[in-house]
């Protein structure tokens, strides 16, 4: 870096924004969910959402070691202790909806567990 340039970063903290957690409301046998899926903003943390989806026989397993945000989750590619078992960040993700640097809406992905003909 030359001493004539400058670094500039950005922080942003999500804990206090996006705090939705939204699953199927229709049950299965037992109480569980029928569809295994949540909608979760980025300011969620990973103990909340565990706490939310408790009743309903689902687990967040990505587990970095610390009550971080989901949004921070992904935009590290989180993982942790339960990765051997589960996966990371990246393999819990369904869809995902993203406002970029300029405003523009990005969605990536369905909330189809399997969205291949003839599966």
């Amino acid at each position: 870096v030359d001493d004539d340039e400058q670094r500039y970063c950005i922080s942003v903290d999500m804990n206090r924004h996006f705090q939705t957690i939204e699953f199927p409301s229709s049950s299965g046998k037992n109480g569980s969910i029928m569809d295994p899926w949540a909608k979760v903003g980025a300011g969620v943390t990973r103990q909340t959402l565990n706490q939310a989806l408790r009743h309903t026989g689902l687990y967040f397993s990505v587990d970095p070691g610390a009550d971080a945000t989901i949004g921070g989750m992904v935009a590290t590619g989180a993982s942790g202790t339960t990765a051997v078992r589960y996966g990371t960040m990246r393999d819990q993700i369904l869809e995902l909806e993203c406002v970029l640097a300029d405003g523009s809406v990005v969605t990536t992905g369905c909330k189809a567990l399997k969205n291949v003909a003839g599966y």
